[in-house]
């Protein structure tokens, strides 16, 4: 059931990202991204029938083949590096906190009558996704786009509230986020502030092209645009020295590296031009931001 217009005001306050679980509906699987905590989730693809398809918890991929024996031995191989040149300096990249703006059109009680709405969104030209509010008794949120730039999303709001008079913008609060590094990898920080600052750029400008390609159906600015985003998040990189002695560092360069390989599985799909393909894209690319927001957040 939709919160009444007195509730919504007590809402305006900026909500913690850890108060948000968000479930992202696909044709015909069902992907949930469900946030425990500030440092824990889970993904959980699923098919129509049920059967787990793949698992991503506590920020590792377990279902991908020797990953994580072959992570711990580049690490101790670096650690021992490391420690043989009394490299024992830690430095620290500070990341500001960051507010999330999310167009919110819709709240209601039980999933089923979000996935609902998420349908009614999708017929008339709009993209969504569900997200659950896990501080206001288990009640589910339908957002429509979500920002780092309150004026992008308030373009989109604009568009929305010819259809769906109720919609606002919803806040969410990103908090700071410390990465420790070792003196040696002070020549890659520089490169890596650059990748932070686009990650987040380019992702409201897409999100902005997004809406006029659910809207008109036509793919080729969306996809040119993403293509070559992801061009240049991988050419900063490339650019990156392949030794990193700092684990969290490997850690961040890691999660961008799974984000141009999820980037360009989109691509793909968006070769293929038809319209559910274009709406589950969107999806993918919501989700692919909530991955990076609940790393941010860690």
């Amino acid at each position: 059931m939709r919160r009444t217009r007195n509730k919504r005001k007590l809402e305006e306050k900026k909500y913690k990202l850890m108060n948000f679980l968000a479930f992202f509906v696909f044709a015909p699987a069902v992907s949930i991204l469900l946030g425990i905590g500030v440092v824990k989730y889970f993904i959980l693809p699923y098919l129509a029938d049920g059967d787990i398809i793949s698992v991503v918890k506590n920020k590792e991929i377990v279902n991908e083949e020797n990953i994580q024996s072959k992570d711990t031995k580049r690490q101790e191989n670096i650690e021992e590096e490391a420690n043989n040149e009394n490299m024992d300096k830690f430095m620290t990249l500070e990341l500001n906190r960051l507010n999330i703006y999310n167009v919110q059109v819709g709240s209601f009680s039980t999933i089923d009558n979000a996935k609902n709405f998420v349908d009614n969104l999708n017929r008339k030209g709009y993209g969504a996704y569900i997200v659950k509010d896990i501080t206001r008794n288990n009640g589910f949120k339908v957002f429509a786009a979500s920002f780092f730039n309150r004026d992008k999303a308030e373009k989109i709001l604009t568009k929305i509230k010819k259809d769906y008079s109720d919609a606002y913008i919803k806040t969410m609060e990103l908090g700071e986020k410390k990465i420790k590094y070792m003196e040696n990898d002070m020549e890659n920080i520089k490169k890596i502030k650059e990748l932070l600052s686009v990650v987040q750029s380019v992702h409201d400008d897409e999100t902005s092209l997004w809406y006029d390609c659910i809207n008109t159906g036509e793919i080729g600015k969306i996809k040119e645009l993403i293509e070559s985003n992801t061009v240049k998040i991988d050419n900063i990189l490339n650019e990156i020295e392949d030794k990193i002695y700092s684990n969290d560092l490997q850690i961040f360069i890691k999660r961008i590296e799974e984000q141009v390989e999820k980037r360009n599985s989109i691509i793909d799909k968006l070769d293929e031009g038809e319209k559910g393909t274009i709406l589950e894209s969107y999806e993918e690319f919501n989700k692919i931001f909530f991955d990076y927001l609940y790393f941010r957040e860690e």
